[in-house]
């Protein structure tokens, strides 16, 4: 009887680990991911689902058109690590809205499989900036609960890169420019690394922070390499965001009297008041400033 027993905790074993090795072998089937995805917007109408590659694979964005007649250029928004390309809050409110004022929407959906990372507030640095008292309980708020994991986000340089390299050759097929880049969260240094390297070929001339989660000496680099290229920057940061976005965007405060010194005046940054991870209930007061900040900069 024993014997028996475990012959057959083997088989239901030895079954387990054949299913196991199957769905780590089968490549996804996008066509239904993307059908997923169009469900979100089945019901409203604002913007598709496209394919960024002509092989209709990976990668996968929503899109937004503004009307042409009042075309201003488009904005590639990526969005933060834990959320989906049609997150509520800030990412949801900008890809719907801004087109109503010229700027077509591309918000990239970056699946949990590529290169993989915890989520964690692990950015805190020596500055002595740790934010409000709300920050803490807005961690959890800041990331999504969806149960879609193929619409969750973990930033990595090369991901990232790869997909906004798709993005803006889809864009400029569409005659869609100038093209100003977006990063929330933690895919925020990543975004900035792609606008470095490939500066001289994406043609991409504005960069949007959302409560960017930068460590202290990457943001420092960052900052060093984007200054020589005058691209034009808006920094947007919640008081009550996670503590490494507050301290890390405190940190880059410090440097605005450096460079109004030195007559560099492409770089703007507002705080935004009882603002959390995702701007809830605060998305008007982004969005104001940056419309008027997109009048303003001359692309």
């Amino acid at each position: 009887m024993r014997a028996s027993l475990i012959v057959l905790i083997l088989f239901f074993l030895a079954v387990r680990v054949s299913v196991a090795e199957d769905e780590v072998k089968t490549a996804p089937d996008w066509s239904m991911v993307k059908v997923q995805h169009e469900r979100r917007l089945a019901f409203i109408n604002d913007g598709e689902w496209v394919f960024l590659n002509k092989d209709k694979k990976n990668p996968l964005a929503a899109i937004f058109k503004a009307s042409d007649i009042m075309s201003e250029g488009a904005i590639i928004l990526v969005h933060d690590q834990g959320a989906h390309a049609d997150q509520t809050g800030i990412i949801h409110e900008l890809r719907t809205k801004m087109p109503d004022y010229g700027w077509s929407t591309l918000s990239l959906s970056i699946p949990s499989h590529v290169n993989a990372q915890p989520i964690m507030d692990s950015t805190a640095d020596s500055d002595g900036d740790t934010g409000s008292a709300g920050q803490q309980a807005d961690e959890s708020q800041g990331q999504s609960n969806d149960d879609d994991a193929s619409l969750s986000v973990s930033p990595s340089g090369d991901s990232i890169g790869q997909h906004i390299s798709a993005a803006v050759s889809f864009l400029k097929q569409k005659k869609l420019k100038p093209i100003v880049l977006l990063g929330q969260g933690h895919s925020v240094l990543a975004v900035g690394e792609y606008l470095v390297a490939h500066q001289n070929e994406c043609d991409c001339t504005g960069f949007i922070l959302l409560n960017a989660v930068v460590d202290k000496e990457s943001d420092k680099a960052l900052f060093e390499s984007l200054e020589p290229l005058r691209v034009k920057v808006i920094d947007f940061y919640g008081d009550a965001a996670l503590s490494s976005a507050v301290s890390s965007s405190r940190r880059r405060k410090k440097r605005i009297k450096l460079l109004s010194k030195q007559k560099i005046y492409y770089y703007r940054q507002y705080e935004i008041l009882h603002a959390n991870q995702d701007f809830s209930h605060q998305e008007d007061q982004v969005i104001k400033r940056l419309r008027i900040w997109l009048k303003q900069i001359n692309f």
